[in-house]
């Protein structure tokens, strides 16, 4: 059965079923590369790289997330389970597993993500967080796949500068100027 592109839940079956059929090569993978802390705002921001590449894409998360994700990143145990523990949980129980994740482009524009799931050989698709989708990939240590869309004004991909021309830019420079993130 085809699914119905109006309805919310379809939607999302729709656009993966979509990318998944026609444009599987547009699904970029990549790993936590770095936490960072916005300069304006202070908000933490998780800084995702391409594998296969220099891109990096840059997802705003709260602080609670941040310490989450890092938990699982750096492979620091709980003496009590966590949300975390308690999602893949739930996803084993009703018979599960978890395929993949994918990050994507809301329909405001905003990060979105959803886990890939698999469940009596049929594919699944639960939208959630995009914290939550890649505290679930690092726990569960399955891929993370970020739609090309999203690295669009996200990417640092500025050409680089030769020796003289960056020394040049580095001391007429003022220090206040130095990037938009904090890297802790």
């Amino acid at each position: 059965m085809r699914p119905d592109p109006a309805a919310k839940g379809d939607r999302l079956l729709w656009r993966l079923a979509w990318l998944g059929v026609y444009f599987l090569s547009m699904l970029i993978p990549v790993e936590v590369a770095s936490f960072a802390l916005d300069a304006g705002t202070s908000a933490p921001v998780l800084l995702l790289r391409e594998c296969a590449g220099g891109r990096t894409l840059e997802i705003p998360i709260g602080p609670f997330e941040a310490s989450t994700i890092a938990l699982q990143w750096f492979n620091v145990s709980r003496e009590k389970p966590q949300t975390i523990d308690l999602c893949g949980t739930l996803i084993v129980q009703l018979g599960a597993s978890v395929d993949k994740v994918v990050l994507f482009r809301g329909p405001n524009a905003s990060a979105s993500a959803c886990l890939c799931l698999v469940q009596g050989g049929q594919a699944r698709t639960v939208e959630c967080r995009p914290c939550d989708a890649v505290s679930v990939a690092i726990r569960y240590s399955r891929p993370i796949l970020a739609e090309e869309s999203m690295f669009a004004g996200s990417a640092r991909t500025e050409p680089r500068l030769k020796r003289d021309e960056l020394r040049a830019a580095i001391s007429n420079t003022d220090t206040v100027e130095f990037g938009r993130y904090y890297l802790e």
